[in-house]
């Protein structure tokens, strides 16, 4: 119904000069009106079905809990995954020697 209804609109209004504002207040006083409280009211009912209920835990068994899902954390892959280079230990041997003058 809502596309026909504006389908109308349209046509009834770019045969006139002034088309482009008349169509956009008819268009704004055709939708319903919410009020910021009762968008705020919809958005906070909906938030508070997606969080769960909290479990306060002894410091034992939250450090417990850390650790366990530190192991399953994967580790990124260091300096083994790059071949070593000439300008690496170039570089090395240049800041060995910098610091061992420096001493």
């Amino acid at each position: 119904m809502m596309v026909g209804v504006s389908t109308r609109l349209l046509a009834r209004t770019f045969a006139r000069p002034q088309g482009a504002a008349l169509l956009t207040s008819r268009l704004a006083s055709a939708a319903p009106a919410v009020s910021s409280r009762q968008q705020l009211s919809i958005r906070s009912s909906s938030n508070a079905a997606a969080h769960g209920k909290t479990v306060s835990l002894s410091q034992d068994e939250s450090l417990e809990l850390l650790n366990k899902q530190r192991s399953l954390r994967p580790t990124s892959p260091h300096l083994t995954i790059y071949q070593p280079q000439l300008t690496w230990t170039a570089s090395i041997f240049n800041r060995m020697t910098g610091v061992g003058l420096s001493v």
